[in-house]
């Protein structure tokens, strides 16, 4: 399985900031992207309890890990898959 190697820099991650630790990206049926700092508590403890799965069931919707090669053309089109990552710094 390949993944996005990423390192939190003030709770950011960013294409800067790609270097070493792996970072998972879940997008829900709305569309919403979060990283795995950005997760929640519900879709967080899903993974801790079920780490191998690509979909987990939350009381707030149905999460999908987003392909590699979704997340690196994110990446490169916004600077960060993850919309908290993203548009959360206030710009």
């Amino acid at each position: 399985m390949t993944r996005v190697q990423a390192v939190v820099l003030n709770g950011f991650m960013t294409k800067e900031t790609l270097t070493t630790q792996t970072a998972r990206h879940w997008e829900n049926d709305n569309g919403q992207a979060v990283c795995s700092a950005h997760a929640g508590n519900y879709l967080t403890t899903a993974v801790e309890q079920y780490p191998k799965r690509k979909k987990h069931v939350t009381p707030l919707g149905t999460w999908y890990e987003m392909p590699a090669d979704e997340v690196a053309h994110m990446t490169e089109t916004y600077g960060g898959a993850c919309e908290t990552c993203v548009f959360g710094k206030g710009y």
